[in-house]
């Protein structure tokens, strides 16, 4: 890849250092970067900080895999002081843009949500898609498509990178390949390895048969075997369950991988 239209990531430092290494790598380091707090990681809230053990420990292993891989569970929310601490000057726009609507709306203001489900947290990136994304597309295609009528060249289809963390990814993934809340529990998105989608005119998802199931268009750019090896780290960072112990996940197939979501 030796050229990328412009970079997406949120206000989280891992995500921006990212970006910039990315960037840096493929030495094109003046690319525009847009950041944006809807790419934020899902706030865990009331969990924030606690090591995954220690919340099995204190809500049992099936309380939690619903707060971890769940679509509609919601955990226990911050305190008063996790916010404080937490929401910094880096975030002022978004809670002058809250504010706002709340008066347009009468609602109260939605920002900064003090713990989300990973259906909330799709649902608050989800005007990042269609606001921001889908129309920096557009722009690009368009774009290419001038420079390769005028100078009667092939035509260059533009990239577009967006660097965001697990959860935020997971909801994506859901939203364009149609995944039900019973399937997105099973994907496990590798840190530090792409995930490619190819487009068509319309910037609908091109099926592919590199995709793992249930994906249908995604695939990851990368040695298969360390892909598996991250994702395989992923689902180890829960305890397995006991014996006689409830779990949200069917027993292990001989791949190695869990078919069935039943909470």
């Amino acid at each position: 890849m030796k050229r990328v239209e412009v970079v997406y990531t949120s206000l989280l430092k891992r995500a921006v250092k990212t970006a910039w290494l990315a960037l840096d790598e493929m030495e094109i380091t003046w690319t525009p970067i847009r950041h944006t707090w809807r790419l934020n990681e899902r706030n865990y809230g009331g969990l924030q900080g606690l090591l995954k053990g220690e919340c099995v420990e204190k809500h049992g292993l099936k309380q939690v895999q619903k707060w971890r891989r769940g679509y509609s569970d919601r955990p226990p929310p911050w305190s008063d002081d996790m916010l404080r601490e937490t929401v910094d000057r880096r975030y002022a726009s978004a809670k002058r843009a809250a504010a706002a609507a709340a008066v347009d709306t009468a609602e109260p203001s939605s920002f900064p949500p003090r713990s989300e489900s990973l259906r909330d947290c799709t649902e608050r990136t989800l005007p990042f898609l269609y606001d921001e994304l889908q129309p920096a597309m557009n722009e690009a295609v368009a774009r290419a498509r001038e420079v390769a009528d005028a100078s009667e060249s092939d035509y260059e289809v533009p990239t577009v990178l967006v660097v965001a963390s697990e959860n935020v990814l997971r909801g994506l993934v859901m939203h364009l390949e149609g995944l039900t809340e019973e399937e997105i529990p099973l994907i496990d998105v590798p840190y530090a390895v792409p995930l490619v989608y190819q487009l068509d005119s319309s910037l609908r998802p091109i099926p592919t048969p590199w995709a793992e199931a249930p994906c249908k268009a995604g695939w990851y750019l990368g040695d298969p075997a360390k892909v598996a090896a991250v994702q395989a780290e992923i689902k180890a960072d829960l305890p397995p369950a006991a014996e006689g112990e409830d779990s949200c996940l069917v027993p292990v197939k001989e791949d190695g991988k869990a078919a069935e979501w039943k909470c």
